[in-house]
């Protein structure tokens, strides 16, 4: 029964004789790895990367199709990312193999976070097989002879444009025509009518900032090759470790995922897709496995390093030299960075705008008084400010910095810091605090609304005359030594 089953299979699609290659694929964690789908995504996580899917559809029914693919990608310092994929796929007779490289280019639109368009292009060839060990010797010519093995051209387009935590991302998988069934072993190589397209769209929301955040990604195909279809995922994941959601897709049914970060280095995640009602009486739900691993450190971004050479130089009226003349000469502005490219230029600049610029124009004697009077009030209404100007004038005016908390939730608690770097995006101050810990265990990442950044802090301390004692000790590292104080008080 099986062997007849399988010959009509083999009959229909020979009778059709214009049949195009295999649907595309789908996936239901595209999540961790959105290249599957859009080459312009290719080395968008800054890590040379190995990726890896398995895909079982419709357990308990024989010859159900199965989906392989791995893919590594690889960034560059500059704005070019490289990647190749390979893929297949067996349904029932028909098995379908391509191997793609891909190039991706990054146009940066603004320094500092992450705003961009990156467009992203695949190239290769396929392989169209019929399975014929499956169901015994053919004995008839004609049908020999169409369902020889096969080649094709294959390539995909894409492009993505990212603001912060939105991005929107368009792609055509297909922009070349292919045929299962053919007599010709070299198909002819002709470009799709672009019917085939794939839109997405993602916005990640910080629930509980450096805890807690929740990512919705929405996608619509549509295409000749199936109807179109819509897809909803929400995935919520848990201080970068920890993640779980569900998705729905039109015309199919529920999804459910788990996944978990084994170290800095490894991803694993797993999705259950349940069985359409018309599926479960002779068939279960779909598998799906995902692994990803990382290698190496962090890719320096070319715009990163040209925005750094390029910054402009903001004059700023001289001031009183404070220092004790026994005190260690301050390193020179960025002349020590961290290697990682999404640090600020220099930590200084997260606290830029708490210093007031002025023009270069002599300031009377009459407006140095009552600034002088000003201070004088400052001092008697807070006690601390005394304190705190003795610590300026013993470490130097900008060392220390007093900041006002806007919002209570997020922002750092009350209190006296001593902070070792500054980040617009909280995975990257994440990345650079577990370097910190392995020097500095007492560790920790706050926010700041006013500046809106995040800040790695080596030691807090309520005590300013102990934070003086643990702030000589970090400037002994000389990966630390812009680091500074920064004291978080209440908004009055």
């Amino acid at each position: 029964m099986k062997r007849i089953l399988q010959l009509l299979t083999l009959v229909s699609l020979v009778a059709i004789g214009n049949v195009s290659g295999q649907q595309l694929p789908v996936y239901s964690q595209y999540f961790m790895n959105p290249y599957l789908y859009n080459p312009s995504f290719v080395g968008s996580n800054d890590y040379t990367e190995l990726n890896i899917t398995h895909r079982q559809q419709w357990v308990g029914i024989e010859d159900a199709p199965v989906t392989n693919a791995i893919n590594l990608q690889v960034p560059t310092a500059g704005r070019l990312s490289f990647g190749m994929s390979a893929y297949s796929d067996k349904s029932v007779l028909l098995r379908n193999s391509s191997l793609l490289l891909s190039m991706g280019y990054e146009l940066p639109l603004e320094r500092g976070v992450d705003h961009y368009i990156k467009f992203g292009m695949s190239i290769g060839g396929g392989m169209n097989r019929f399975d014929m060990d499956a169901i015994g010797e053919v004995n008839d010519p004609a049908l020999i002879n169409v369902i020889n093995t096969n080649y094709y051209m294959d390539g995909q387009f894409g492009l993505h444009y990212r603001y912060k935590n939105l991005t929107l991302g368009f792609a055509l998988p297909k922009l070349f025509q292919s045929k299962a069934v053919s007599e010709d072993p070299f198909n002819q190589v002709k470009f799709e009518q672009f019917q085939e397209k794939i839109f997405t769209a993602s916005y990640k929301f910080e629930v509980v900032p450096n805890v807690l955040t929740v990512e919705p990604h929405m996608i619509y195909r549509t295409g000749s090759r199936s109807h179109s279809k819509l897809e909803g995922v929400a995935v919520a994941t848990l201080k970068d470790l920890v993640w779980l959601g569900g998705g729905y897709r039109e015309n199919y049914g529920a999804t459910a995922f788990a996944g978990v970060k084994v170290k800095d280095f490894l991803k694993v995640g797993y999705a259950y897709e349940f069985a359409r009602p018309q599926q479960t009486s002779f068939g279960n739900g779909t598998h799906e496995l995902q692994i990803n691993m990382a290698f190496g450190k962090k890719k320096v971004r070319d715009n990163e390093l040209r925005y750094k050479r390029n910054r402009p130089v903001v004059k700023r009226a001289p001031k009183p030299n404070l220092k004790k003349k026994n005190e260690p000469k301050k390193p020179k502005e960025n002349e020590l960075l961290t290697e990682e490219h999404d640090i600020v230029d220099n930590i200084e600049e997260a606290a830029e705008g708490q210093e007031e610029i002025v023009a270069e124009e002599p300031v009377s004697e009459t407006a140095t008084e009552e600034v002088e009077a000003n201070e004088v009030e400052e001092v008697a209404a807070d006690p601390q400010l005394a304190a705190i100007d003795e610590l300026k004038s013993e470490l130097g005016e900008d060392s220390v910095q007093i900041r006002y908390r806007i919002d209570d939730v997020k922002d750092l608690k009350v209190g006296n810091y001593i902070i070792v770097g500054a980040f617009k995006e909280y995975k990257y101050a994440l990345d650079y605090k577990g370097k910190v810990s392995a020097k500095m265990p007492y560790s920790g990442i706050g926010y700041m609304s006013d500046k809106q950044f995040y800040y790695v802090y080596a030691f807090k301390s309520g005590s300013l005359e102990n934070l003086k004692k643990l702030y000589k000790r970090v400037l002994s590292y000389p990966e630390f030594k812009e680091a500074w104080i920064m004291i978080t008080k209440n908004k009055e």
